[in-house]
């Protein structure tokens, strides 16, 4: 930190979608808790209220839910401010959208720098490959923007009070939960296999931005693509076919009885997580990387997923954290390369008995690259790169 009192001013914090800032949050918090930064709001007597009362914002909603779009709007998914230290400012926006080609296109035209939580791996002008066959074009805005904006993490809530003890307190207790020896070489655990269908008559997107809703993917590329959520039935398929005791593999809903598991309270899915040495992951929404992943690595386990088109703010380590088999995500039926996936993934289920003493090294490189507080402390580099070029 360079001399000088530095201070974050959060002027838009979408309370809707506060769980997905809570991660970057807390770290702050933390940091300010070292004296390092200071936090402070701005905006609205109603906006304040709720950013410093959380859960009277989701108990009224509970109580009165058609208030929801006028004290949320579905639009506000990412949150503003800026970063002041020494007389100097940089203004920033955080995004947490699940698109890599979705952005709040006039928080970056205002912004010095853009934080997007689910950041392509790399720019091409032709668009975010959705899949190896299909790209989604990006705003113009975008590409013209690209060297402003920065990749995050994919975070999900703590405890969605924003409340810093409280939610060091949970993963103190998630930490606490590890198990002492890995049972399981592979743990897969999805909540369906079904991916949704396309725009009914008369039905509209739930918000403007929504450039490209999973509906309209489906409506508009029809059979050039296929879900991720329907590939998850055909991996645990897979996996269960192997016939092995150190192999959990199930969908907690499915039509199919055969692959149909029951779903596990969320204290007992982190255990068999940190239980396993790989968890298995397919991409979410949009080749989106979900929060299994940051659950995983903090549970000290490592995670075997689909080739991943979006980036952290810090490399995986490839021979420790992230093991990637293939493309599924959104390829067509007839571009899966099952055989090959299958491969691969038998690969890491042999590997994985070599590797049941991992998680003390997962969790080092947690510690030291993904924890709140280091994500709170790469944002404040990038704050500072701005301001000395500035002076």
């Amino acid at each position: 930190m360079k001399s000088g009192s530095a201070k974050v001013v959060f002027t838009c914090f979408p309370m809707r979608n506060r769980g997905y800032f809570e991660w970057f949050y807390t770290g702050l918090q933390i940091l300010e808790q070292q004296n390092r930064l200071s936090i402070s709001h701005e905006g609205g007597s109603m906006d304040r209220f709720f950013r410093r009362h959380p859960r009277v914002f989701g108990k009224l909603l509970e109580k009165y839910p058609d208030s929801f779009g006028m004290l949320a709007p579905v639009d506000y998914f990412a949150l503003a401010g800026r970063y002041e230290r020494g007389g100097k400012v940089v203004t920033f926006a955080y995004d947490v959208t699940d698109a890599p080609f979705n952005y709040a296109l006039a928080w970056l035209e205002r912004s010095d720098l853009y934080f997007k939580m689910q950041c392509p791996s790399e720019w091409h002008e032709a668009g975010f490959p959705l899949s190896t066959t299909v790209r989604v074009p990006y705003h113009p805005e975008v590409l013209r923007s690209k060297d402003r904006i920065r990749p995050m993490m994919s975070t999900g809530g703590i405890t969605s009070t924003l409340n810093l003890a409280r939610n060091l307190q949970v993963l103190e207790a998630d930490r606490q939960r590890i198990a002492a020896q890995k049972k399981l070489r592979m743990f897969a655990s999805f909540g369906s296999d079904r991916g949704p269908g396309p725009w009914k008559d008369g039905e509209l997107p739930p918000a403007p931005h929504n450039y490209h809703n999973e509906r309209s993917l489906i409506g508009e590329l029809g059979n050039r693509i296929g879900h991720p959520n329907e590939k998850r039935g055909e991996l645990v398929r897979r996996l269960r076919g192997w016939n092995k005791e150190e192999v959990d593999a199930r969908i907690w809903n499915s039509r199919d009885p055969s692959i149909q598991g029951d779903a596990l309270a969320w204290s007992d899915y982190l255990v068999r997580v940190s239980e396993s040495v790989f968890n298995v992951n397919i991409s979410g929404f949009r080749r989106s990387a979900p929060f299994r992943i940051i659950d995983t690595l903090r549970m000290g386990s490592m995670v075997a997923t689909d080739n991943m088109a979006v980036r952290w703010y810090r490399p995986f380590d490839p021979d420790l954290e992230v093991f990637e088999y293939g493309e599924l995500g959104y390829e067509s039926d007839a571009q899966v390369d099952w055989k090959a996936a299958g491969n691969k993934l038998y690969e890491l289920y042999e590997l994985a008995d070599s590797r049941r003493d991992c998680g003390r090294d997962v969790l080092a490189c947690y510690d030291a690259k993904w924890h709140p507080s280091k994500l709170a402390a790469y944002f404040v580099e990038e704050c500072e790169k701005v301001l000395e070029g500035a002076g």
